[in-house]
């Protein structure tokens, strides 16, 4: 019996066959990895109420993290309530301030392209 006659062996392609070599079919895989990736949809720009709601998500997830470690501290030392108050405390205190610097970072570039673009600077 000979390699290529048992049924579902692999026989490696003769000289002279009509398969692709190596190299070809590299180029091939790249043609039509890059012909999927112009098929996927190009991405939106994030409009506010995508950045709301990623807001509001992190900041309640945030809390609920917070919220779970003082749970979990308050359970393995006995001390019921306090950790996990503390914790959401500082978690909800904590977001509010990141919260608080990234919109006056946001306000102020928003303020500078408006003075530019008044003053007729276009970038």
């Amino acid at each position: 019996m000979t390699q290529g006659s048992r049924p579902g062996w692999f026989a490696p392609p003769r000289r002279g066959s009509s398969r692709l070599s190596t190299v070809s079919q590299g180029r091939e895989a790249l043609y039509l990895m890059d012909f999927a990736v112009r098929l996927l949809p190009k991405p939106k720009p994030m409009t506010a109420i995508d950045s709301s709601i990623s807001n509001g998500a992190e900041l309640a997830g945030g809390v609920l993290v917070f919220f779970l470690m003082g749970f979990g501290l308050d359970m393995w030392l006995g001390t019921t309530p306090w950790f996990m108050i503390g914790l959401v405390l500082f978690g909800v205190t904590g977001q509010f301030v990141k919260m608080y610097y990234s919109y006056s970072v946001r306000m102020e570039t928003l303020e500078k392209a408006r003075a530019e673009s008044a003053r007729g600077i276009v970038e």
